[in-house]
């Protein structure tokens, strides 16, 4: 009823480095919700491969966000090396921080500047 709007991304990013190592990966579906009436407020679900060219991949699931979820903007997911292996596990918020456990069961988390 023009309440929100869905965005369906079908772009391809790339971003290569000075090592040539390159990874692509495509946006997941972004909702703008209340659009009319209420508080205005987005969100990102969906499914993000991110693919190197030499030894890592990655996939993120970003969790839709329901009326009563407690725990909004979740996204959790794995890294793999060049035979699928697990080599590190990625979970976080979109918009606060993402934290990583590698296969060793260390981890480290980069929370975002104020």
């Amino acid at each position: 009823m023009g309440h929100s709007i869905q965005l369906d991304h079908v772009v391809l990013l790339t971003v290569e480095f000075d090592d040539r190592e390159i990874f692509q990966w495509s946006k997941v579906t972004t909702s703008i919700n209340n659009l009319i009436l209420g508080k205005l407020y987005y969100d990102h679900c969906g499914t993000m491969r991110i693919q190197g060219n030499h030894n890592y991949s990655c996939k993120l699931k970003f969790k839709e966000q329901s009326i009563i979820d407690q725990y909004p903007h979740q996204v959790h997911g794995s890294v793999q090396d060049r035979n699928g292996k697990m080599i590190a596990i990625l979970f976080g918020k979109w918009d606060e921080s993402m934290h990583y456990v590698d296969r060793n069961c260390s981890g480290k988390g980069k929370g975002l500047e104020s």
